[in-house]
């Protein structure tokens, strides 16, 4: 893997009984960001151990388009790394801050299959994933859809980077149109409507403009 990461873009190691033994060459590996776009490693012997390193390696990783990752020995703690490298719902920061070019091939039984799974692209074993700035923009949307529903946004923008407000804008004019474009993930049904967010926005004005004039000087 390493002599060759100037050159491959495609790597089959499925069904190979791949256990690592607590080593780290291949987070190491996808660490260096090589030009790397696919890497099915399914139906080995990684750990929770070695999906939480991979989950680190994406996190700086900008290159690898799909991973597939099933059929191995993972847990919900294992899954849970992968899931947060992707979409780290923490914050509208770490929101922003995840990997938006990998697709991962997470079971169907894990709590945010779907969520993910129609965030960064389609499935693993497909060539086609969503524009890295609409990925981003569709997770930002997805966490202040979630917030408008107890009315909690504007109690968080204290938390938010002043230079993220520009963005929480434009995912909400990406969708108050319903964009339906392919390079464009679709409105889903925890989504709430783009007009929803503004009134509440609107509704809390003293605090939001508050907020806004603290975090501008």
């Amino acid at each position: 893997m390493n002599a060759g990461r100037t050159k491959l873009t495609t790597i089959h190691l499925s069904n190979n009984n791949i256990r690592t033994g607590g080593g780290t060459f291949i987070s190491n590996f996808l660490a260096k960001n090589p030009i790397l776009e696919n890497l099915h490693i399914k139906n080995n012997h990684l750990n929770d151990n070695d999906a939480t390193n991979i989950a680190n390696a994406l996190k700086i990783n900008t290159k690898l388009l799909c991973l597939n990752i099933s059929g191995n020995d993972l847990s919900s703690d294992g899954w849970e790394a992968l899931s947060k490298a992707v979409f780290d719902k923490t914050s509208l920061n770490s929101a922003a801050d995840s990997n938006h070019n990998c697709t991962i091939d997470f079971p169907k039984t894990h709590n945010t299959y779907q969520e993910v799974k129609s965030m960064n692209g389609s499935h693993p074993d497909s060539d086609y994933t969503f524009v890295e700035d609409y990925v981003r923009e569709k997770k930002i949307y997805n966490i202040l859809s979630a917030r408008n529903r107890s009315r909690s946004n504007v109690e968080h923008f204290e938390d938010v980077p002043f230079e993220l407000f520009p963005d929480m804008v434009i995912s909400i004019e990406e969708y108050s149109d319903y964009h339906t474009e392919v390079d464009t993930p679709d409105q889903d049904s925890r989504d709430v409507h783009p007009l929803s967010i503004v009134y509440e926005m609107c509704r809390y004005w003293d605090e939001s403009l508050a907020v806004f004039e603290s975090l501008s000087s």
